[in-house]
């Protein structure tokens, strides 16, 4: 019985020496492609403090461990491809969000306490980045003076505007750092939708 314990022992030991060295080995990763979390903290250094983290120093600070995926971790949690009814589940609702976003090939609004965005169907992956970064912009002033009991149309008017006066400094600021902006793992199979011009009249 006390070799069966003293080998426990070891192969503990030795099993949590392999892991720690594996988790410093991804740690020491750098990985210039954006995936949620990466997209999360790159968009809100930008948004707060008008910088943008180099590859190195954000993939230092990513989280690898204890269910890194979840966007609890890194507000605000955005419900990426969401289905239409979700975001506009009236005819008011849907043609005011077509009708601000006629240029867009996303549309993004809060309803039922959630940031909600929709695709469509030909949304590229700077499309997709493009709704994450309005995401931070509306949560930046949800925190001030947001309702959760309404749907908050000034903020997402006041974000997409902010968005489309800072995204490209943003896109120019990450890839002179290094950073993959053509190339977003935010969630590569979700929900697509089609709407076309007529519906911008």
């Amino acid at each position: 019985s006390q070799n069966i314990y003293s080998s426990c022992i070891a192969f503990s030991t030795v099993s949590l020496l392999h892991l720690y060295a594996v988790y410093r080995e991804v740690k020491g990763l750098q990985l210039s492609t954006l995936n949620r979390q990466r997209s999360h903290m790159l968009i809100n250094a930008y948004i707060n403090a008008a910088e943008v983290p180099t590859v190195l120093d954000l993939n230092r600070k990513e989280r690898v461990l204890f269910k890194p995926w979840l966007d609890s971790l890194h507000r605000p949690n955005i419900d990426l491809a969401a289905r239409l009814h979700d975001c506009a589940p009236d005819a008011e609702a849907l043609v005011y969000l077509i009708r601000l976003y006629k240029e867009e090939k996303y549309i993004l609004t809060y309803e039922r306490e959630r940031i909600r965005v929709v695709l469509r169907r030909d949304a590229s992956s700077r499309d997709c980045l493009k709704a994450f970064y309005q995401a931070g912009e509306f949560w930046k002033e949800y925190e001030k003076r947001g309702d959760r009991e309404r749907r908050n149309r000034d903020l997402v008017e006041e974000s997409y505007r902010l968005t489309n006066q800072q995204f490209g400094g943003f896109i120019k600021d990450a890839e002179r750092h290094g950073w993959r902006t053509d190339s977003v793992l935010l969630r590569p199979v979700g929900r697509r939708v089609v709407w076309g011009d007529a519906m911008n009249k």
